[in-house]
């Protein structure tokens, strides 16, 4: 018995793909996630809805039926999300203040956050994920208007994203 999966690490919530490369001719599968079946096909899917690392049994049974198992742990990590409002306040009521985009299971390396104001001078850098725009330029406050904004980010897959908006001040 012996297999894989796709995606590796799998990612919660969504689906992933068992696939057998057991030897000997397997005719029959038993599929096993944490003493659940799932499967009793060659490729089975599932869908983990938490993060965590889950052990997966795997029983196969040739055309003699003798079987053999195989016990290998999957790591599921979350979901990638990216959340960036489109509007914010900065009038010093202690609400909706600064500008900040919400960032779910990514790697704080490699992180820019540039916005720019309607002739292309950029106003705001930081490549912190706890970074926060105030509004502010130069020591000013900027006035009311949409500003442009970058966001390059890598998620818990090393993949590299790019994400281009505009957000509006209103005072």
């Amino acid at each position: 018995a012996n297999f894989y999966w796709n995606p590796d690490p799998a990612v919660q919530n969504e689906l992933t793909e068992f696939i057998d490369i057991s030897h000997g001719n397997p005719v029959a599968w038993e599929w096993y996630t944490e003493n659940t079946l799932f499967g009793t096909e060659e490729r089975p899917t599932w869908i983990y809805q938490e993060q965590g690392n889950f052990v997966v049994t795997q029983i196969v049974t040739n055309e003699y039926g003798c079987t053999d198992t195989a016990h290998l742990v999957v790591e599921v990590i979350g979901d990638f999300l990216v959340f960036v409002p489109n509007a914010f306040t900065p009038d010093g009521n202690d609400r909706n203040n600064v500008f900040k985009p919400v960032f779910q299971n990514v790697k704080p390396e490699n992180y820019d956050f540039l916005i720019f104001n309607r002739w292309g001078e950029k106003i705001f850098e930081a490549h912190n994920l706890e970074a926060e725009w105030d509004g502010n330029y130069g020591g000013d406050l900027v006035p009311d208007d949409v500003y442009v904004w970058v966001i390059r980010v890598t998620d818990n897959r090393d993949l590299k994203h790019e994400y281009t908006g505009h957000v509006t001040l209103l005072k």
